[in-house]
């Protein structure tokens, strides 16, 4: 099986404590909050648990400039409270909810980017301290004094299946944003973009910090595009948010030596229109009319015109064990990130926009771990097949079922799928019943 994240329920923890008698009237997603926080804020749990108190973050040992601190924050303490077992939407509530809290103590405040500016905060100490902080937050919630998160209308909009595994990996470089209202980040500036959504994977490799820096600020470029003073058209706004996201991540990159880089395919859902953005050789599908077409076009050595750009600017691409390589290295030919390839690694995106016409049933969103090893025609057929074997409120398992045949057909690589509904998820039991 692969590791999971879906969006209907966290997974029941496994531990051997007993959860208090839930109330009467409780969801069976509120008992499943209930029990992860007694799971893992429980005053029993904090202190029984294997390893308690010990805190473990990612990059936690990194340092980042303060521009950037708010983000990395919420991202790590975002991953900390979907790693306890609890629902996306209840962890960006408790997130945004402690970062307002606490901005001033934990130096959380947000920080306009400035690129004539870089101070610095030490990552290891400061992230572990707001853990611990946050730890306590939720500790206060479990105990009652703190008010439970209630999740808003606008998050099921855009019904979603998540799957991701690092397979056969040694490393899970993928990283990915879902957002199915852009209103569940810095509640306080996107509350009337509430309607609006966001999906993103990021394919890192050399490394997980350039995926990781992505997955935590570049929808929050976007975000800064739309509430600032002159906001981009919808259909320029990806493309944009790619330029500003560009500037601010290499700045960091010179400063602290990362040398990693990311594909990123990334959507933006706003007025009825989908708003498409990629570089490399993740992919966006879109099942309509009783079939899948990918929207995206690798950017690889193999393609024609990405081997003509790289040729004339005097790039070079060898073939290294038959497969062909920017400067013997990398196989695609656009990314973020990739400081030591420029320019032959072109950070600069391909872009479409697609009316919707409610003829649309599934956006998907995949790194080349998935899209590689199957077919448009295979992914209709394992979506018709999951339909027709399970009911519509499995829904959320069915990128965890594509991704499995992925690795059957012989995928090795990191897998990460997202499967959005822009229609009622009924509506797709309708089409193949």
């Amino acid at each position: 099986m692969l590791s999971t994240n879906v969006s209907c329920e966290g997974a029941k923890p496994q531990n051997d404590h007993e959860a208090p008698q839930e109330p009467v009237g409780l969801t069976l997603e509120e008992q499943s909050i209930k029990r992860s926080l007694n799971a893992y804020f429980s005053p029993k749990a904090l202190t029984t648990s294997p390893g308690a108190p010990c805190v473990r973050t990612r990059n936690a040992a990194s340092r980042g400039p303060l521009h950037d601190a708010r983000g990395d924050a919420f991202q790590s303490a975002l991953e900390f409270l979907v790693n306890k077992d609890l629902p996306l939407w209840f962890a960006y509530k408790c997130v945004n909810n402690f970062v307002e809290e606490f901005k001033e103590e934990l130096r959380l405040e947000p920080i306009k980017f400035d690129p004539e500016v870089y101070e610095t905060v030490e990552g290891g100490t400061w992230i572990r301290n707001i853990i611990l902080k946050l730890t306590e937050y939720m500790m206060e919630m479990f105990e009652g004094k703190r008010d439970m998160p209630k999740k808003s209308s606008a998050w099921d909009r855009y019904p979603y299946s998540l799957a991701y595994a690092r397979n056969h990996r040694q490393k899970m470089e993928d990283r990915h944003v879902v957002l199915p209202t852009l209103s569940a980040v810095e509640t306080n500036t996107t509350e009337k973009f509430e309607n609006d959504a966001f999906f993103a994977v990021f394919d890192g490799h050399g490394g997980q910090d350039c995926a990781h820096h992505a997955c935590a600020h570049f929808y929050r470029c976007l975000i800064d595009l739309i509430t600032g003073p002159n906001p981009p058209k919808s259909e320029d706004l990806l493309k944009e948010t790619f330029k500003v996201y560009d500037e601010r991540f290499m700045i960091r990159s010179e400063k602290e030596k990362i040398r990693s880089g990311a594909t990123a395919v990334c959507t933006y859902i706003h007025d009825n229109t989908l708003n498409c953005a990629w570089l490399g050789d993740s992919s966006i599908g879109l099942l309509k009319n009783e079939e899948i077409r990918t929207i995206s076009v690798n950017h690889v050595p193999t393609n024609e015109n990405e081997y003509k750009r790289i040729t004339e600017m005097g790039g070079l691409i060898v073939t290294i064990q038959g497969e062909l390589r920017v400067s013997g290295v990398l196989n695609i030919t656009r990314s973020l990130g990739d400081v030591q390839g420029r320019p032959s690694i072109s950070q600069e995106p391909d872009s479409t926009s697609i009316k919707l016409d409610g003829e649309e049933y599934l956006l998907l969103l995949a790194c080349d771990g998935v899209w590689e090893y199957l077919t448009e025609s295979e992914i209709y057929k394992l979506i018709e097949n999951f339909v027709r074997k399970h009911p519509s409120k499995d829904f959320p398992r069915m990128a965890e079922d594509i991704c499995e045949s992925a690795v059957d057909k012989g995928s090795t690589d990191n897998v990460t799928l997202i499967i959005v509904c822009l229609r009622p998820v009924e509506d797709l039991w309708k089409l193949f019943k």
